[in-house]
């Protein structure tokens, strides 16, 4: 019986270890590296600045924000339509306005009653064929009176002009000839003039669009005046742009897009550049991150 049980212990070591040696075996069996579908995009200029730009609107990208704060009754627009200007977005209740303008309607209507009342009573006094009838104080009260008149009947004419002019700017226009890039709101929400770094509509034009590009300080003096560009869209350097360039920001500012490494410095500014480029069949959309290249000077050269 022993005999049997230093056998079995003996088979079962046996036959662990040639598990253990099999798993070790293959995980030391090196796997076969992934294919590599498209090449890292190269740049097409001996000396050259590597930087990341974002696509934007010609227009720049439009916040459209509310004129007042109310409730939204209406949205005539959905992402990614493209509207010609003065085209409605979306409006904002006018009920108290519309009922403004009611009343002081009927204010005009008695104000215009009151006029004509007094307009009577001066031309009374002014037509009296017998001007010793009258005293000087009376003509002189009810000459006034009637400007009084006046003066109330424009005020509140002003103010149903004021009143309709609100209810016009309810409504938000397309400013320019462009498409909805974006719609942060819901009917029945209340809109603020402003909603921090969400727009309520962003729109844009983008028929060409611009290329935002950040150069860090480092190489700003390597920067050539209205060199050429040429942008890869990531994920497949096969696609190039090439980039026209439309101005440079004279301003350098502190960047914005910190990658979270170690390398990261919150010190760091950027001298940013615009490029464009005409949209036409590029699989590109605003918002997005390109690869750029500008043509610069070489590393050895002084500024």
């Amino acid at each position: 019986m022993a005999a049997i049980r230093s056998i079995l212990f003996i088979t079962l070591a046996t036959a662990g270890i040639v598990t253990a040696v099999f798993v070790i075996a293959s995980n030391a069996r090196e796997k076969p590296a992934a294919a590599v579908i498209f090449q890292p995009a190269r740049s097409p200029y001996a000396h050259f600045i590597a930087a990341q730009g974002m696509i934007e609107s010609a227009s720049k990208n439009i916040a459209i924000g509310a004129t007042f704060n109310e409730i939204i009754t209406d949205i005539y627009v959905v992402p990614g339509q493209a509207v010609t200007a003065k085209t409605p977005l979306f409006k904002l209740q006018t009920k108290h306005l519309d009922a403004q303008v009611n009343e002081t309607r009927q204010q005009l209507h008695y104000d215009q009653l009151d006029y004509e009342n007094k307009k009577t009573t001066f031309m009374f006094y002014k037509n009296l064929f017998n001007k010793a009838a009258t005293s000087k104080q009376a003509y002189s009260d009810a000459q006034y009176a009637m400007r009084l008149a006046i003066a109330r009947l424009k005020i509140t004419q002003a103010n149903i002009n004021r009143t309709e002019v609100d209810i016009q700017r309810s409504t938000a226009l397309a400013p320019c000839d462009g498409t909805v890039l974006q719609i942060n709101i819901n009917t029945g929400e209340s809109a603020t003039s402003g909603r921090g770094d969400m727009p309520l509509i962003l729109f844009g034009s983008t028929t060409i669009y611009h290329v935002r590009i950040e150069i860090d300080e480092e190489d700003a003096w390597r920067i050539i005046n209205k060199a050429p560009g040429t942008a890869f869209v990531r994920g497949n350097s096969t696609i190039s742009i090439p980039l026209e360039f439309v101005y440079a920001e004279p301003f350098v500012i502190p960047k914005k897009s910190l990658l979270g490494s170690t390398l990261d410095r919150v010190d760091t500014r950027v001298k940013q550049l615009v490029y464009r480029f005409t949209q036409k069949d590029y699989p590109v959309h605003p918002g997005e991150l390109l690869d750029v290249y500008l043509q610069a000077k070489p590393y050895q050269e002084q500024p």
